[in-house]
Order: structure tokens, then sequence, then C-alpha cells
């Protein structure tokens, strides 16, 4: 039986059809994205930034989703109760140091997941390519690996929605906990 060869167009060691199948959605984006972070280290990603631990849950990325999620937790955790510790009884003026820290907060999450989730990406689409042995491997068409990449790497609408309510039911449960902690003392 005769292979059918396919373009031998490469990102490092990886096909690039290899790696369009494995990030599925928007494959052509991300081959795009991958090449620029090859060459220059860094490509920033918008949905990343605004979407933070959402975009992570739905691209696969569950380690990098729990952290994120953990981080703007605690961070938001520690702002509620810095907030009503400190600025119970005081004027209106003092939660503008509140809410400058808070947005300031925000801002560095939304620039590091902004500037990093590509690059973090391209690592675990790398090591998914690593787990079904891609790298290096020659430009011969093979629609079961295709098939194998695409139920690997892909998009997760549930991740997506586990990790935003997972997020709005924990940041709802804290702040009643720190609430009653706060109004108890």
């Amino acid at each position: 039986m005769e292979e059918k060869r396919i373009a031998d167009v490469r990102i490092g060691d990886y096909l690039t059809e290899d790696v369009s199948a494995c990030v599925g959605k928007r494959g052509h984006i991300y081959v795009d994205k991958f090449y620029k972070i090859h060459d220059h280290g860094y490509s920033f990603n918008w949905c990343a930034a605004l979407f933070t631990q959402v975009w992570f849950g739905y691209r696969k990325m569950w380690k990098a989703a729990a952290i994120v999620t953990g981080a703007s937790l605690i961070l938001s955790t520690a702002a509620q109760a810095f907030t009503l510790i400190f600025f119970l009884s005081a004027p209106v003026s003092s939660y503008k140091v509140v809410l400058s820290c808070t947005l300031a907060i925000s801002l560095i999450l939304f620039l590091i997941c902004g500037i990093a989730g590509d690059w973090y990406y391209c690592k675990h689409v790398t090591s998914l390519l690593d787990q079904n042995h891609c790298k290096g491997r020659p430009a011969v068409a093979d629609p079961a690996l295709e098939e194998q990449l695409r139920k690997a790497g892909g998009v997760s609408l549930a991740g997506l929605f586990g990790v935003w309510v997972f997020n709005a039911v924990m940041s709802n449960i804290l702040g009643v906990i720190v609430e009653t902690l706060v109004t108890r003392f």
C-alpha cells in the first residue's frame, strides 16, 4: 500500500498538520501564533487575557485553569476581607484605594495571561504531540493519528462552563465566609 504524502511544513520538529489537528478549532490561527513563539518567543492572546481561567478550561489546560482560578479567588477574597476590615465605616474616598488595588491586580492578571497564554498553550500542544509520538515524524498522512490528536487536544465547552461555574460558586461561598468572619469579630 502506497503512503500518501502530506506537506512537510513544520514548526520546529512538528508537522503543522499535526499541530492544527491537535488544536482543533482555529488551528490555522494557532499555527501562525506557534510560528511566532518558535521564532520570537512570545505572542499575545486576547482571549486568554480577557477570559483568563475560562479560556484555559476551554483549551483543556486544566492545571493552568486551576492555578489562575485559585489565584483569582485568593486575590478577590483578600480584597473583600481587606475592604470589610479596614473600610467598613470609612468614608467613600477610602474605597478608591481598594478599587485601585483590585484594578491593578486585574490588569496584572490580564497581562500575564495574555502574554503567557499562547506560550503555555504551545507547550501544552507540544506535550500532547510528544505523547502521540509526533516529534520528527515523516510527512505521511495518518487518519488514525489525526483523529487521536483531535480527541487529545481541541476544545471543551464543558471545561469552559465548568471553570466558569466553579469560579462563580467559589467566589460566592468565599464571600459569605469572609463576610461572616469579619462581622463576627
